[in-house]
Formats: C-alpha cells, structure tokens, sequence
C-alpha cells in the first residue's frame, strides 16, 4: 500500500493509515482514536466505513491478500505444468513478501493473530479460490501426496515464508538460480514419490 496522500479517497486514506499503524504499533497498540488522527479523518468518517477495530483489521487483511491474489494470477499461464504452477506460486510469495515489507509484516502479525482463525475458511474459499483449484488438479493427478488443500496451502506459505526470511538476511543470495534450487526443496516434500 502507498503512504496516506492528500487525494485519497476517505476509506483508502483509512486502510493504508490502519495498515502503517498497525505494522508500527500492533493492534493492541492502535485504536481507533490513533487511526482517525493519523489519518485525518473525522470520527464519522471512520464509523460509517468501519463499524469497529476488528472490522478494519480485517478489511485490510482482505485488501492485503487481493493486492498479493492479483500478482499470483498475474504469473499463472494456462500452458503451465503443475510443477511450474507450483514454482510460480511459490516464488511469487517470495518475491511478493520482500518487495512489500510492510504489508507481509501486517500478514505475519494477522496469521498469528485470534482474526486469523475467524477468517482462515472465508479467506481461502473468498481469496485463495484459484489456489485450492491447482491443488486439487495436483491431488487428482497423483502428482503429489494427496493431502487436503488448506494444508497444503499452509505448507507452500511457511516453505516460502522461510526463504523470504533468508533471502532478507541474505539478499546477497538473491537469484532465480538460487530461487529455483531452493523450490526442489519443497517440491521434494510434497511430489508422490
């Protein structure tokens, strides 16, 4: 998300204000009070868009995970094999995570979160949809070990969550070489051997 500019529109000005303060602060640290400051909102403003704390955190979580849904279809191709799907996934995760700091920080923070476990069905099925579909595909083409799709999908985010970890301690790592090596990995622990 960008920085809270003079020609945003109310809500925007809202969620991108929400997002740095809560990055900055947590959520427990940030109240609405904060954010109406910050932003330069009124309080009316902020109640008619949002009926409470826990309705922004989760409207920026869904904004967040749009924004990071449209960079993964954006490399998705119908030609693609389900390896490469995969790698494509995988490795949009990574790079999405270091080029948006900010926002895979608000992510951490929301997975770890008691919103997480309220969201976890209606963000999948809302958000990550096109995913569970490739999932689906690998499992029925016994490609890789059957296994329910929120699982994998955990497993894909943690296995790329920790390369983005490293890759931001160790940029000077960064590369697709380095990238696709690292994938088999991965792929080693979830291919129907």
């Amino acid at each position: 998300m960008k920085k809270i500019k003079k020609n945003m529109k109310c809500k925007e000005k809202i969620l991108v204000g929400a997002l740095e303060l809560f990055v900055e602060r947590g959520f427990d640290g940030t109240s609405i009070a904060s954010i109406v400051k910050h932003t330069g909102v009124s309080n009316g403003a902020m109640y008619h868009h949002f009926g409470s704390k826990e309705e922004l955190i989760n409207e920026v979580f869904f904004l967040v995970h749009k924004v990071m849904k449209e960079e993964m279809l954006g490399v998705l191709k119908d030609s693609m094999d389900i390896r490469e799907k995969f790698y494509a996934i995988w490795s949009i995760g990574i790079r999405w995570a270091l080029n948006n700091p900010e926002k895979k920080r608000f992510l951490n923070m929301f997975s770890n979160s008691p919103y997480m476990e309220k969201l976890w069905t209606r963000s999948v099925t809302s958000q990550f949809n096109f995913l569970c579909s490739i999932f689906d595909e690998a499992n029925k083409s016994e490609i890789i070990v059957d296994m329910d799709a929120d699982y994998l999908l955990c497993h894909m985010k943690s296995s790329s969550d920790a390369m983005a970890l490293y890759l931001r301690l160790h940029p000077e790592k960064y590369s697709e070489v380095f990238l696709k090596n690292s994938f088999k990995t991965f792929w080693r622990s979830i291919i129907n051997i």
